[in-house]
């Protein structure tokens, strides 16, 4: 998770109106005629009013959910993105945060509690994590950022050839039975060199260029789609960023957007499950050894209440009964980011079957 989504949620754990917060998570499909989504926030926003907690007046709790519908207008077009997410405070300056993601949780989520739900917010975060996009061809390169299970255009590279003419350049004409050989090597051997010699050069290049100007995105990884051996002449002018790459052999240059958006997200997916793995081997490695690692909800939550922890890994499906009101995971996310741990729920069925046997919540420590 890059920095800005950790301040993001560093700052609505720490938002704690006098009423508390709605916490909207609505799962919009356009396909849905019926507007089932429609029929989903109204019952949440009621059960809402109808419950009353906080001691929240009841015309500040109608004013908030009010506030909530006229986000939706029933004559608006969809707003962007599959997962609608809101926070909405209760009475007080009204304030509320609002965005939309293209991850999809599944189903809709409503929920008024003393500060923001955001077990969530941290699933789509994690989700949606930045990651570089290089696409290549002989001489031709693109390089985009996916965010949130969005595309956006970089830069556009292009190598310039002077003429792909060629033409065969032979020796003077010899006595086949003299002595020394004929024919030297042909023009087209020569271009053909030179050309390779300057892709391998341009991708080098192309390399640094990406280092340097794209470094500071914080991405994730960088997905190289490329056939051959251009991806590792691209690679070859990175230096830090090299480790990062992580290498497809297919040619998606000329693809159209839909095409390439599924080629990337199926690679970001992926991506996402090797981290999870590499993470929970860190935390087999680190038992036991060093700082070491904690290991259970009790651990877990000693450790982040003692600033020990680094990394917080849990099971975003799993409750926990840790003596908090809140839920276990909204207690662990508010510690983790009151100290500054990095925060990382586990997706991936055969992830969450590991963390299971550490009772789905485990820690990297920092001594």
């Amino acid at each position: 998770m890059d920095d800005r989504s950790q301040d993001m949620l560093r700052e609505l754990a720490e938002w704690q109106p006098r009423h508390g917060v709605i916490s909207v998570y609505l799962h919009v499909d356009p396909a849905d005629r019926g507007n089932g989504w429609r029929i989903e926030l109204d019952q949440g926003l009621k059960r809402i009013v109808d419950e009353g907690l906080l001691d929240a007046p009841g015309s500040e709790l109608v004013a908030a959910t009010d506030r909530v519908r006229a986000r939706f207008p029933g004559d608006a077009p969809h707003r962007t993105g599959r997962t609608q997410v809101g926070f909405v405070e209760v009475g007080g300056e009204g304030r509320a945060m609002w965005n939309g993601f293209q991850a999809s949780l599944g189903s809709s989520l409503l929920v008024h509690d003393a500060t923001a739900r955001l077990t969530e917010l941290v699933r789509l975060l994690e989700r949606g994590a930045p990651i570089g996009v290089v696409l290549l061809a002989a001489e031709h390169a693109r390089a985009l950022e996916w965010a949130q299970g969005r595309l956006e255009g970089l830069g556009d590279w292009e190598l310039e050839v002077t003429s792909y003419d060629w033409r065969e350049r032979k020796s003077p004409s010899r006595n086949p039975a003299a002595s020394g050989t004929g024919t030297t090597s042909s023009g087209r051997d020569q271009h053909e060199q030179r050309l390779a010699s300057s892709r391998a050069r341009f991708l080098k290049e192309l390399g640094g260029i990406l280092e340097s100007r794209f470094g500071e995105r914080r991405w994730r990884r960088l997905v190289v789609f490329g056939e051959g051996d251009l991806p590792a002449h691209l690679k070859a002018g990175m230096a830090d960023s090299a480790s990062r790459l992580h290498e497809v052999n297919r040619d998606l240059i000329r693809t159209g957007a839909a095409e390439l958006q599924e080629q990337v997200e199926n690679e970001v997916a992926a991506i996402n499950r090797e981290r999870e793995r590499e993470l929970l081997e860190r935390i087999e490695e680190a038992i036991g050894t060093g700082a070491g690692a904690a290991t259970g909800p009790d651990d877990v939550l000693g450790a982040l209440q003692q600033g020990r922890a680094s990394h917080l890994i849990f099971d975003p499906g799993r409750e926990f009964d840790i003596g908090d009101r809140r839920t276990g995971t909204e207690a662990l996310i508010s510690l983790g980011l009151a100290t500054g741990a990095a925060i990382t729920p586990v997706e991936e069925d055969d992830s969450a079957t590991r963390l299971a046997q550490r009772d789905g919540a485990v820690a990297l420590l920092r001594y």
